[in-house]
């Protein structure tokens, strides 16, 4: 089958991580693919020698009639790059707040299919007036032959063995819950010298943070702590903002002894599944999008109420499509509970290591529902959504 994979398929994010591994899925599956990248000149990502060597080839590739293309990006450019000599145009998508954007809901009205990852956002499509005969769920998948419990684990410099580390992988942006995450593992562990909080973060070219920013605002919340407790928390934490490759973010998953992701909203999940995949309990904000959780493969905290609360004006201003939407309120009370749960009860966080891995779909999963797709079957994936209520108990 030929196919062209338009996307974000360079950078450090959630969609460009997909995004590459749809697109070498594909390629390792035996069609032939050409890739088009629409990722900016901002930090690109360190790829292995193998997927840099896939990604070339596809990049050199022509393909000019008999063909498909998938379309991952952000909806707006859509109409830009729609290709009317295809046999089908498919745009990949999904929204992290309560809702998907209208304006994009108009934009993908020339798509032939929709696809998105989960039950939720497959409603929320709907929900904007997209024909349902049009949508497909694709299943969340990763590289397993990368992301994997069986190698290496991550040297980190001027960090304790001794010591237990929770890692975070996120952009610097309040969707991702940092400024929950760290005021919530200050609480808990300030009288606590041998456990480092490690944030795995990369620069964001929108907002312009860098490593001084971000040190800076870390100080600062430590800062209020000091104020607040009359003395420095012990508590350690570290941030690495240089790029690392797929083999090390997996070596850096295996070495970590929790991943921590208080998200509001998000719409790609790469580095829950990823670190999961890798043996490495979650705890994550209870969130009825994360339709691959429950109760016996991670750990959830409470948010809010079942309301949901407004984005944040910056968000709006940085994101104007979803002006007026909203998304969950994490509580960082019942997440500094949470963590220090697992600290304190560690033998119970096995059980839970153990299911992880399991709980993961392959990639080869996901490029199997594309073909169906691409070749005309109809949606009828029996997904059932978790209700996710609930967070679990230690």
């Amino acid at each position: 089958m030929n196919i062209i994979f338009i996307g974000n398929l360079s950078g450090c994010g959630g969609l460009s991580s997909s995004n590459r591994a749809y697109a070498i899925g594909l390629h390792d599956a035996g069609h032939y693919v050409r890739i088009i990248d629409i990722d900016g000149p901002e930090i690109k990502a360190i790829l292995n020698i193998e997927e840099t060597q896939k990604l070339s080839l596809m990049k050199e590739r022509r393909i000019d009639k008999d063909f498909f293309v998938i379309h991952s990006y952000n909806p707006n450019l859509f109409q830009q790059l729609i290709q009317k000599e295809a046999k089908l145009n498919v745009f990949l998508t999904s929204t992290y707040t309560h809702a998907y954007p209208a304006f994009w809901a108009r934009s993908l009205q020339n798509a032939d299919q929709v696809w998105v990852n989960d039950i939720f956002n497959k409603s929320a499509v709907i929900g904007c007036g997209i024909d349902s005969n049009k949508l497909r769920v694709i299943p969340r998948g990763v590289d397993k032959k990368t992301f994997n419990e069986d190698g290496p684990k991550a040297n980190i410099k001027n960090f304790e063995d001794d010591h237990f580390l929770f890692l975070s992988v996120l952009p610097w942006e309040r969707k991702k819950g940092w400024d929950i995450l760290i005021p919530a593992f200050i609480i808990r562990f300030k009288d606590e010298p041998r456990v480092t909080l490690l944030l795995k973060t990369w620069k964001n070219p929108d907002l312009q943070i860098g490593i001084k920013e971000i040190e800076d605002q870390i100080r600062n919340i430590k800062y209020q702590f000091k104020n607040q407790f009359g003395s420095d928390p012990q508590c350690h934490i570290k941030v690495i903002q240089h790029n690392l490759g797929t083999d090390q973010m997996a070596a850096l998953y295996r070495k970590a002894h929790c991943y921590v992701a208080p998200i509001r909203g998000g719409e790609h999940y790469s580095s829950i599944m990823e670190s999961m995949s890798c043996g490495t309990p979650v705890i994550t904000t209870s969130n009825d999008k994360l339709d691959f959780l429950n109760n016996d493969n991670s750990i959830r905290f409470d948010v809010y109420g079942d309301s949901l609360v407004s984005l944040d004006p910056d968000e709006n201003i940085l994101r104007p499509w979803f002006a007026g939407h909203r998304w969950i309120d994490p509580n960082p009370d019942s997440l500094a509970k949470a963590m220090g749960l697992v600290y304190s009860q560690k033998d119970k966080l096995e059980p839970i290591r153990l299911k992880a891995p399991e709980s993961i779909e392959h990639i080869n999963t996901s490029i199997g529902f594309m073909i169906k797709y691409l070749n005309g079957e109809k949606d009828n994936t029996p997904f059932k959504k978790d209700t996710l209520n609930d967070s679990v108990s230690l």
